[in-house]
């Protein structure tokens, strides 16, 4: 199973056992097959529900999405750590597979509504399942090796550099059929793949031999599911987190619903060109992300956490406000919009990618193993909440009042956001954590 050209890569070849090693070559391979799949169509998918009913009924339809989402999410995730992820997996990439298929026949508001449902239930199933396995028989294999979680941080920014350039290549060869064919075309190879990874993962994602599980009586799930809810909002420093992450996942579900591929598009004026600058975009990002790793083992999360969050945010929004305002989107090709974009996302990513290394690393030691599916799913089902009122309200605000405006709500708003984060690491015990010191 061991390919190695990819484990020499990943620099993990000497420093891990065979067990983790082979661990680390599945999950690659399985989150790379989720992401291409999903990315294949990231550039236009909006833009097709845009183009089919508009920004109101796309926030309410995003909306309806989440609260779906969220209503599912947790329980989901509970059923996972009871039973096992590689069902849950399974169920959620087959009806993708559907979601995607009835989206290549939609009319209407009503055709879609049903497809947003579909695709609701499916990320509830999907929410935190893949790498909540990976966490916990990571842990299991890694044993004493990796106690400082160094290798962890290293291989995981590794990886995300090369999702990262798998991410551009779908985004462009989506672009391409998009533009050549029919954005139906591409939906239709979507629902394929997704069939296919869903038994894929049926057969790939099991617990290493020797892993010992909680036996799956309907106790224990009741017993998991309570002691998830306990952990979350019992304890302070959790709490303050979570809504921390609930207020910035709103924020960024703004960006990537209402903006970002308007952005792409309006700068280029077609599904190619959108595809070629997204795809510039995201090669920037992965050259990024290995180098943000190796500066992230250098920092201690509890002080960089807020600190990346609030310049990043703060950074997005209010640099793209500025630049929307001074480069209108008019769906023609601007070289100036362009490049100033891609330059502010090759910078801004380091400090993201960053922030998103320190915070896996935070969450594999802070969160007991017999419930980590289920806070990977808590957490995005709280977000999806808060989300859901303020993407569906977004919509009309862009509609009506542009999106600079929109853009600099959301930077004012992500120092709420900030402020949580620091409350949070200012009360998380140190005992908790196995952090640096700088």
């Amino acid at each position: 199973m061991i390919i190695n050209p990819i484990i020499n890569f990943l620099g993990i070849r000497q420093s891990l056992p065979q067990s983790a090693q082979s661990l680390v070559q599945k999950f690659l391979i399985l989150t790379s097959c989720q992401s291409m799949i999903f990315f294949v169509s990231g550039t236009f998918y909006v833009l097709f529900i845009i183009d089919k009913v508009g920004y109101a009924e796309l926030g309410i339809l995003a909306g309806f999405s989440f609260l779906v989402q969220a209503i599912l999410d947790y329980p989901s995730g509970s059923l996972g750590d009871w039973i096992g992820q590689r069902w849950i997996l399974a169920i959620s990439f087959f009806t993708y597979g559907l979601s995607y298929l009835l989206l290549v026949i939609a009319k209407n508001f009503s055709d879609l509504l049903i497809v947003y449902l579909l695709a609701a239930f499916a990320a509830s199933q999907e929410s935190g399942a893949l790498q909540s396995w990976f966490d916990k028989n990571y842990k299991f294999a890694a044993k004493e090796v990796d106690i400082d979680r160094r290798i962890y941080q290293l291989f995981q920014g590794k990886i995300t550099m090369l999702l990262g350039l798998l991410w551009a290549a779908a985004i462009l060869v989506g672009g391409i059929l998009a533009t050549y064919f029919f954005r139906e075309t591409v939906f239709a190879v979507q629902s394929i793949g997704m069939f296919f990874l869903s038994f894929a993962s049926f057969i790939f994602v099991k617990d290493l031999p020797g892993y010992k599980k909680p036996a799956a009586s309907l106790k224990q799930y009741f017993h998991i599911f309570i002691k998830g809810l306990e952990f979350t909002f019992t304890k302070n420093y959790i709490f303050f987190f979570v809504v921390a992450i609930c207020i910035s996942s709103a924020l960024w579900a703004v960006w990537g619903n209402m903006i970002l591929f308007p952005l792409y598009f309006g700068y280029t004026g077609n599904d190619l060109g959108a595809g070629i600058f997204r795809f510039l975009a995201w090669v920037g990002a992965a050259i990024t992300a290995s180098k943000a790793a190796q500066v992230a083992t250098r920092l201690n999360e509890r002080k960089w956490i807020p600190r990346l969050e609030l310049l990043m945010m703060l950074g997005y929004f209010g640099f793209f406000g500025l630049l929307i305002t001074i480069f209108p989107l008019n769906n023609e090709f601007n070289i100036s919009g362009i490049i100033l974009t891609i330059v502010a996302m090759f910078i801004l990513d380091m400090g993201i990618n960053a922030a998103d290394n320190l915070r896996k690393k935070l969450f594999l030691d802070l969160i007991p193993d017999e419930i980590r599916n289920s806070i990977y799913s808590l957490i995005p089902t709280l977000a999806l909440i808060v989300s859901a009122p303020v993407v569906s309200i977004a919509g009309g605000i862009v509609e009506t009042g542009g999106f600079p405006q929109t853009l600099a709500a959301l930077a004012g708003i992500s120092t709420i956001s900030a402020f949580f984060f620091f409350i949070s690491t200012k009360k998380m015990p140190l005992v908790e954590l196995k952090s640096n010191d700088s």
